[in-house]
Protein backbone atom coordinates (compact mmCIF):
# COMPACT_ATOMS: atom_id res chain seq x y z
CA UNK A 1 0.00 0.00 0.00
CA UNK A 2 1.18 3.77 -0.84
CA UNK A 3 1.54 6.03 1.85
CA UNK A 4 -0.07 9.44 1.72
CA UNK A 5 3.54 10.91 1.38
CA UNK A 6 4.23 8.95 -1.45
CA UNK A 7 1.24 9.41 -2.97
CA UNK A 8 1.12 13.01 -2.80
CA UNK A 9 5.12 13.09 -4.27
CA UNK A 10 3.64 10.64 -7.09
CA UNK A 11 1.09 13.16 -7.99
CA UNK A 12 3.52 16.00 -7.57
CA UNK A 13 6.00 13.86 -10.32
CA UNK A 14 2.93 13.25 -12.52
CA UNK A 15 1.81 16.80 -12.99
CA UNK A 16 5.12 17.92 -13.42
CA UNK A 17 5.98 15.66 -16.27
CA UNK A 18 2.40 16.68 -17.94
CA UNK A 19 3.32 20.19 -17.17
CA UNK A 20 6.31 19.17 -19.22
CA UNK A 21 5.02 17.14 -21.85
CA UNK A 22 2.85 20.45 -22.53
CA UNK A 23 5.43 22.75 -22.45
CA UNK A 24 7.28 20.50 -24.89
CA UNK A 25 4.10 20.76 -27.31
CA UNK A 26 3.95 23.95 -27.01
CA UNK A 27 7.26 24.88 -27.70
CA UNK A 28 7.69 22.05 -30.84
CA UNK A 29 4.29 23.72 -32.36
CA UNK A 30 6.09 27.44 -33.60
CA UNK A 31 9.41 26.13 -33.06
CA UNK A 32 9.37 23.94 -36.56
CA UNK A 33 9.73 26.74 -38.81
CA UNK A 34 13.19 26.77 -40.16
CA UNK A 35 12.83 30.36 -41.43
CA UNK A 36 12.94 31.51 -37.52
CA UNK A 37 9.30 32.94 -37.60
CA UNK A 38 8.07 30.95 -35.20
CA UNK A 39 11.12 31.84 -32.47
CA UNK A 40 9.45 35.26 -31.37
CA UNK A 41 5.77 33.07 -30.45
CA UNK A 42 7.79 30.62 -28.43
CA UNK A 43 9.41 33.41 -26.22
CA UNK A 44 5.56 35.23 -26.10
CA UNK A 45 3.90 31.75 -25.01
CA UNK A 46 6.66 30.84 -22.58
CA UNK A 47 7.84 33.49 -20.85
CA UNK A 48 4.62 34.75 -19.27
CA UNK A 49 6.21 37.10 -16.26
CA UNK A 50 7.51 39.70 -19.32
CA UNK A 51 5.98 43.20 -19.70
CA UNK A 52 3.75 43.44 -22.86
CA UNK A 53 6.81 45.62 -24.19
CA UNK A 54 8.81 42.65 -24.08
CA UNK A 55 6.87 40.71 -25.79
CA UNK A 56 5.46 43.38 -28.31
CA UNK A 57 9.86 43.53 -29.39
CA UNK A 58 9.96 39.61 -29.76
CA UNK A 59 6.98 39.29 -31.61
CA UNK A 60 8.09 41.65 -34.10
CA UNK A 61 11.75 41.04 -33.98
CA UNK A 62 13.70 39.62 -36.75
CA UNK A 63 14.95 36.08 -35.95
CA UNK A 64 17.43 34.47 -39.06
CA UNK A 65 16.53 30.73 -40.50
CA UNK A 66 17.70 27.97 -38.30
CA UNK A 67 17.94 30.00 -35.15
CA UNK A 68 15.09 27.70 -33.95
CA UNK A 69 16.88 24.87 -33.69
CA UNK A 70 18.55 25.01 -30.12
CA UNK A 71 14.52 25.58 -29.30
CA UNK A 72 13.50 22.39 -30.85
CA UNK A 73 16.64 20.46 -28.50
CA UNK A 74 14.91 22.32 -25.68
CA UNK A 75 11.58 21.35 -26.61
CA UNK A 76 12.57 18.15 -27.05
CA UNK A 77 14.64 17.89 -23.65
CA UNK A 78 11.36 19.36 -21.68
CA UNK A 79 9.68 15.80 -22.98
CA UNK A 80 12.30 13.60 -21.70
CA UNK A 81 12.23 15.11 -18.69
CA UNK A 82 8.65 14.97 -18.38
CA UNK A 83 8.87 11.09 -19.09
CA UNK A 84 11.46 10.99 -16.97
CA UNK A 85 9.25 12.37 -13.73
CA UNK A 86 6.68 9.62 -15.11
CA UNK A 87 9.41 7.16 -14.49
CA UNK A 88 10.02 8.31 -11.07
CA UNK A 89 6.17 8.15 -10.05
CA UNK A 90 6.79 4.90 -11.62
CA UNK A 91 9.63 3.33 -9.21
CA UNK A 92 8.05 5.33 -6.25
CA UNK A 93 4.25 3.66 -6.46
CA UNK A 94 5.54 0.07 -6.96
CA UNK A 95 8.07 0.47 -4.30
CA UNK A 96 7.11 -3.09 -2.77
CA UNK A 97 7.88 -5.15 -5.95
CA UNK A 98 10.78 -2.68 -7.21
CA UNK A 99 14.66 -2.83 -5.54
CA UNK A 100 15.55 0.26 -7.20
CA UNK A 101 12.72 2.19 -5.14
CA UNK A 102 15.17 2.61 -2.26
CA UNK A 103 17.00 5.07 -4.66
CA UNK A 104 13.80 6.98 -5.56
CA UNK A 105 14.97 10.44 -4.14
CA UNK A 106 18.39 9.89 -6.94
CA UNK A 107 15.73 9.42 -9.41
CA UNK A 108 14.38 13.04 -8.46
CA UNK A 109 17.40 14.98 -8.88
CA UNK A 110 17.41 14.66 -12.65
CA UNK A 111 13.82 16.55 -11.83
CA UNK A 112 14.99 18.89 -9.48
CA UNK A 113 18.48 19.81 -11.33
CA UNK A 114 16.08 20.86 -14.57
CA UNK A 115 14.12 23.02 -12.94
CA UNK A 116 16.74 24.52 -10.89
CA UNK A 117 18.33 25.81 -13.88
CA UNK A 118 15.17 26.77 -15.02
CA UNK A 119 14.50 29.26 -11.92
CA UNK A 120 18.10 30.49 -12.33
CA UNK A 121 17.50 32.09 -16.20
CA UNK A 122 13.47 32.63 -15.86
CA UNK A 123 12.47 32.69 -12.72
CA UNK A 124 14.82 34.70 -11.20
CA UNK A 125 14.54 37.69 -13.69
CA UNK A 126 11.06 37.93 -13.30
CA UNK A 127 10.06 36.00 -16.41
CA UNK A 128 8.14 32.91 -15.52
CA UNK A 129 4.17 33.01 -15.03
CA UNK A 130 2.49 31.46 -11.84
CA UNK A 131 1.91 27.91 -13.78
CA UNK A 132 5.67 27.40 -14.55
CA UNK A 133 6.73 28.88 -11.28
CA UNK A 134 4.44 26.67 -9.63
CA UNK A 135 6.33 23.79 -10.93
CA UNK A 136 9.44 24.67 -9.23
CA UNK A 137 7.26 23.96 -5.94
CA UNK A 138 5.92 20.86 -7.21
CA UNK A 139 9.13 18.74 -8.12
CA UNK A 140 10.90 20.44 -4.66
CA UNK A 141 8.09 19.35 -2.33
CA UNK A 142 7.48 16.22 -4.18
CA UNK A 143 10.79 15.10 -3.84
CA UNK A 144 11.11 15.75 -0.20
CA UNK A 145 7.42 13.55 0.15
CA UNK A 146 8.93 10.55 -1.71
CA UNK A 147 11.97 11.17 0.53
CA UNK A 148 10.30 10.98 3.78
CA UNK A 149 8.08 7.94 2.90
CA UNK A 150 11.25 5.91 2.26
CA UNK A 151 12.05 7.22 5.70
CA UNK A 152 8.70 5.86 7.02
CA UNK A 153 9.07 2.91 5.35
CA UNK A 154 12.74 2.83 7.28
CA UNK A 155 14.04 2.32 3.43
CA UNK A 156 16.94 5.02 4.70
CA UNK A 157 18.14 6.61 7.88
CA UNK A 158 17.00 9.91 9.69
CA UNK A 159 20.21 11.64 8.47
CA UNK A 160 20.47 10.54 5.43
CA UNK A 161 16.31 11.38 4.92
CA UNK A 162 16.95 15.08 6.37
CA UNK A 163 19.90 15.51 4.39
CA UNK A 164 17.80 14.60 1.32
CA UNK A 165 14.64 16.18 2.05
CA UNK A 166 16.57 19.62 2.88
CA UNK A 167 18.77 19.47 -0.29
CA UNK A 168 14.82 19.46 -1.80
CA UNK A 169 13.59 21.93 -0.09
CA UNK A 170 16.80 24.65 -0.98
CA UNK A 171 15.04 25.07 -4.15
CA UNK A 172 11.60 25.64 -2.20
CA UNK A 173 13.23 27.75 -0.27
CA UNK A 174 15.02 29.78 -3.15
CA UNK A 175 11.58 30.00 -5.01
CA UNK A 176 9.62 31.22 -1.95
CA UNK A 177 12.53 34.50 -1.41
CA UNK A 178 12.20 35.08 -5.05
CA UNK A 179 9.11 35.06 -5.23
CA UNK A 180 9.14 37.90 -2.22
CA UNK A 181 11.40 39.81 -3.39
CA UNK A 182 9.69 39.92 -7.18
CA UNK A 183 6.19 40.82 -5.44
CA UNK A 184 8.52 43.57 -2.93
CA UNK A 185 9.98 45.02 -6.68
CA UNK A 186 6.36 45.52 -8.23
CA UNK A 187 4.91 47.18 -5.89
CA UNK A 188 7.73 49.43 -5.57
CA UNK A 189 7.65 50.33 -8.92
CA UNK A 190 3.51 50.68 -8.58
CA UNK A 191 4.05 52.89 -6.45
CA UNK A 192 6.74 54.79 -8.39
CA UNK A 193 4.50 54.47 -10.93
CA UNK A 194 6.53 52.34 -13.40
CA UNK A 195 6.67 49.14 -15.02
CA UNK A 196 9.26 46.20 -14.41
Amino acid sequence: MVSISASLGILCYVEWGMAHIMAMALILKDAWKDDGSGVGAVHVNLLMGASQEKKDDWDIAYFPPYSNRFLINHGLNLGWAGLWAFFVAYVAANQANLELSRYVWILTLPVVMIEATYFLAIDAVGLGGAPAEAQTFVCSIGAALLVYDLLQRGKIQGSEAWKCMGVSLCLCNAATVNTLFQYQARMIAKAAGTEL
